[in-house]
């Protein structure tokens, strides 16, 4: 998470003022207070979310620490479990070894037949009377 608990005081106070000042004029001062509560709160807890999703999401953090860095310091039993690794595996090798074996089960395979669909068939002599019947029957549907 970007910054502290500092930039969502600042901007909550800030968003109180204006609150005050435009309801001020219009409400008395419990309805002005009880707004100005409400919208401390509520942009409090709107730029800790934007903090939040803008750490993590744009890949911003606070550590100076590289990952693998960070999991030698984190290694004793007090903070397991408090970090979670997104890298992924380097399996080349093994991944490599999978298609060779692969590539050698599929030469002795030799059932396979290609998909042979049905052809479809029109009736070629119609009479005009069964198709002006049956443009008849379709546009009354």
């Amino acid at each position: 998470m970007i910054g502290n608990y500092r930039w969502n005081s600042v901007v909550a106070l800030l968003g109180v003022v204006l609150t005050f000042m435009m309801s001020m004029g219009h409400n008395s001062l419990s309805t002005t207070f009880m707004r100005c509560l409400y919208s401390f709160i509520l942009l409090f807890l709107a730029v800790y979310a934007f903090r939040f999703l803008l750490g993590t999401f744009a890949g911003i953090s606070n550590d100076a620490l590289s990952g693998k860095a960070f999991r030698e310091e984190t290694a004793n039993d007090a903070q397991k479990g408090s970090w979670y690794d997104m890298s992924t595996p380097d399996d080349d090798a093994q991944i490599h070894e999978m298609l060779k074996g692969n590539m050698n089960a599929g030469q002795d395979d030799s059932s396979f037949s290609p998909l042979n669909p049905p052809k479809l068939v029109t009736k070629s002599n119609m009479e005009p009377e069964d198709m002006a019947k049956a443009l008849r029957h379709m546009s009354e549907e």
